[in-house]
This record gives structure tokens, C-alpha cells and sequence, in this order.
């Protein structure tokens, strides 16, 4: 049921995930941060089985900051979902974890988008949408985005998506956390569904 959308600009990279922790048919929480900040232009958002994504994205992270350490080089978005990638393809066949994320962040560059799923595949695209939201959102993210698209018409695209989760989803989501990377660093904003 967790629900996460990325969309990415020329000039900017954004995450919105629901705060909601559930288990089963029980409501554990519905304030929870689903965002990991790796560095100042990097972060990774999870979904899936609350404990193994937590416990997975702590672990990648320490994982890349040990590579980038060990390895001289620089933490970017690819190595943050080449290093997951490894460890849900390597997890596979002895223990499956249940997690899925979205990692966005600032290369020198440009800005980059991946999705790693809970088999170990990895995907880059301008916009994604995980969890129980893909059946209701992809059709709004193939309507509004556009080559060139302004954080402005993608926080309004990601306002409508909110909006038909409210209005279609059976769940009650009541805020969702958005954070957005730009050329300044790492912003976050709360959105919740318009009336």
C-alpha cells in the first residue's frame, strides 16, 4: 500500500512518498519519514515491508559512503542503485527482501532518477510511480509531463496525483512527504490532498 512518485526536470529531482506505515490491516503510523539522505544532493526513498526497506536503505547507505571511501570516488545516483542492486539481486535467492526504492539526486552533470525493484532490476526515467499509487497515477504522469517541465507544473502534476489518491484509494493517506534536489541541495515540503 505504500505509495511513492518521482519526477525529473532539467534543473531539478523529486521524491513524494505517503507517511503511512501499515501492517496487514493495522495502521502503525501515519507520520513516517520513508526518506534516507545520503549526502547534501542524494537521497533514496523506500517501499515495501517496513522492516526490511528501513534496515536495507541504512545498510546501502553505510555501504556507499564505505565504497566512496575505500574507492575514491564520488556518490552519485547510479552507484547508490548499483549498490542496491547488488544486494536485493544478491538477497534474491537465499532471504527475498520486500523493498523497492526510488534514488534521486544531482550528478556533476545533471540529474538522474532510478528505481530498483525487489528483484534487483534497475530503471532510469524521467518520472516513476511504486506501489499501490501506479495504478492510479501513471496515467496523470504521461498526461502532464513534458520535455522541459518546471518544478512548479511538476508539484502541480504531483497535487493532482494526491488529489486522485484521495479521491480513488481505499486507504486514507493524509500527508505526502515530497522532497525535491536542486543545484542548492535537498528541500522538503509536506503535501496533502486539496478539498
Amino acid at each position: 500500500m505504500d505509495s511513492l512518485i518521482g519526477i525529473k526536470g532539467n534543473d531539478f529531482v523529486l521524491i513524494a512518498s505517503d507517511t503511512v506505515t501499515k501492517s496487514s490491516l493495522l495502521l502503525i503510523k501515519d507520520d513516517e519519514n520513508k526518506f534516507y539522505k545520503i549526502n547534501s544532493h542524494l537521497i533514496m526513498a523506500y517501499s515495501g515491508e517496513q522492516g526490511d526497506s528501513f534496515r536495507n536503505c541504512s545498510f546501502t547507505a553505510e555501504k556507499v559512503k564505505f565504497e566512496c571511501l575505500q574507492n575514491q570516488i564520488h556518490a552519485t545516483p547510479s552507484v547508490v542503485a548499483n549498490v542496491l542492486q547488488k544486494k536485493l539481486h544478491t538477497a534474491l535467492r537465499k532471504q527475498p527482501l520486500s523493498t523497492s526504492c526510488l534514488i534521486a539526486g544531482k550528478t556533476p552533470e545533471s540529474f538522474s532518477l532510478y528505481q530498483v525493484d525487489t528483484y534487483g532490476a534497475i530503471s532510469s526515467s524521467k518520472y516513476f510511480s511504486l506501489g499501490a499509487s501506479s495504478y492510479f497515477t501513471y496515467g496523470i504522469l504521461d498526461k502532464n509531463y513534458h520535455e522541459g517541465i518546471t518544478l512548479e507544473q511538476a508539484l502541480s502534476t504531483l497535487q493532482e496525483c494526491v488529489n486522485v489518491l484521495k479521491k480513488r484509494f481505499v486507504l486514507d493517506i493524509p500527508t505526502f512527504i515530497v522532497n525535491i534536489v536542486r543545484d542548492s541541495g535537498i528541500e522538503s515540503l509536506s503535501l496533502k490532498p486539496s478539498e
